[in-house]
């Protein structure tokens, strides 16, 4: 069929149908044509939208990645600063010990661990406790009021440095605001005016033996903490080492049954003494007892009882004395005790009071002696008109003790008139 006569064809078709059958097939023409154009328009919209929200997931992202950069670039500044720390901290550490460990006393072993914490730390606001039974003392400070006298003291498991020694691991201020409610209104009732951010014990074997409060913290939180446990590791060895030391010390300046001085710590404080008492021109007095009848006490209850006896006696000693009074073993069964600035009438007076005490003692069986009584006999000599030193003084004593022993035993006597010139060999 050629074009010409398909054309006449349709026209023919189109021009045999009535007026409102073309008016409709003509509608619905341009009916489909508009809800193709819609179709297409709408597709074009939504391609767009998605192009829309795809570019705005592109920058969250783009975002992100910077923010992740950014986060990175702080992290990285962070662990460079915190590795200057560490390398300033590792980097002192051996001249720390050395110096820590050189230390002879308490006091120089504290003051160096404020100035190691205030130069790792870059902090002006350090203090050092150390534990005294159920106290918390502080010994040592950095840019705060001068340690008074007496020294700050806080008890154990009031505020927060007594609460973190209580506890025994080192806290932040942020640490603390987490416990409980109960406990923050206990530590709000008895902390102290001391600013902390941290704390940390100082532990030794198991034992506490003080605690490291740092007031001020410019740095990190985290970072100082880390540090604060390495400085109180420290601090923990070298104040243990001098613990030791007086351990040692002190087992040899004390007689191992009694718990007294020995005699040589006796005699050497004794002349210290004599020596300001020359200066001063003060009063020093030497007293001297002896057990009454012990090696009897001994054959009767044996010498496990005798034993104990003696430890007795000591802890009276040691427990009615003055604190400036030193008294010690002076051998078997007899004692000596000196007391400063005391002149030999109060120091009668004293010895008496002693005598009293130990002869109202309750001594394993000693209803099986004589008069169901352990005593003891005593004297007393003073500076200087009874001897112008150690040897002279206990030589004095010592004799004023055997006119108690010659008068019936369990008193004390006097030196004095009558008594032997000339030193007497002192016992070592």
């Amino acid at each position: 069929m050629d074009p010409v006569s398909g054309t006449s064809m349709f026209s023919s078709w189109f021009s045999g149908l009535p007026p409102v059958a073309f008016f409709l097939m003509v509608l619905c023409a341009f009916g489909l044509g508009f809800l193709m154009r819609r179709l297409a328009n709408a597709n074009h919209l939504a391609r767009a939208n998605a192009l829309e929200q795809d570019l705005k997931n592109s920058e969250k992202r783009i975002a992100s990645l910077k923010q992740g950069k950014n986060d990175l670039v702080s992290v990285m500044e962070t662990l460079k600063r915190q590795n200057r720390e560490f390398g300033a901290f590792i980097s002192m550490i051996p001249d720390s010990v050395e110096r820590l460990n050189t230390c002879e006393k308490l006091d120089d072993i504290l003051l160096n661990l404020v100035h190691i914490t205030e130069k790792l730390l870059q902090t002006r606001e350090v203090s050092v406790f150390v534990r005294e039974k159920d106290l918390l003392v502080m010994k040592a400070a950095s840019d705060l009021p001068p340690v008074s006298s007496p020294p700050m003291s806080i008890r154990m498991g009031e505020g927060k440095i007594g609460w973190v020694a209580q506890k025994g691991i080192s806290m932040t201020d942020r640490d603390l605001q987490q416990e409980s409610t109960l406990v923050k209104i206990s530590l709000l009732k008895t902390d102290s005016d001391l600013a902390t951010k941290i704390c940390s014990p100082i532990v030794y074997n198991g034992t506490l033996l003080g605690v490291l409060n740092i007031g001020n913290l410019p740095g990190e939180m985290d970072q100082g903490l880390r540090v604060a446990r390495m400085i109180t590791s420290l601090g923990s060895i070298a104040m243990g080492n001098i613990l030791l030391k007086e351990e040692v010390r002190s087992g040899s300046e004390k007689d191992g049954l009694t718990g007294l001085y020995s005699l040589q710590y006796f005699l050497n404080e004794l002349r210290k003494e004599l020596s300001k008492a020359r200066r001063y021109k003060r009063p020093v007095s030497v007293c001297h007892f002896n057990m009454d009848s012990f090696q009897k006490y001994n054959e009767i209850n044996g010498y496990l009882a005798g034993d104990e006896a003696l430890r007795m006696v000591g802890k009276i000693l040691k427990d009615h004395i003055r604190e400036q009074d030193i008294a010690a073993r002076y051998g078997g069964k007899e004692f000596v005790l000196f007391c400063p600035e005391t002149r030999r009438e109060d120091a009668v007076f004293l010895s008496d009071k002693l005598r009293e005490i130990i002869c109202n003692a309750s001594f394993p069986q000693k209803d099986r002696m004589s008069g169901g009584k352990l005593t003891v006999s005593g004297g007393v000599a003073g500076y200087p008109e009874d001897g112008a030193d150690e040897a002279e003084l206990i030589g004095s004593a010592v004799q004023a003790t055997q006119k108690s022993i010659n008068g019936g035993r369990n008193r004390i006597s006097q030196a004095g008139a009558g008594k032997e010139s000339g030193k007497f060999t002192i016992q070592q």
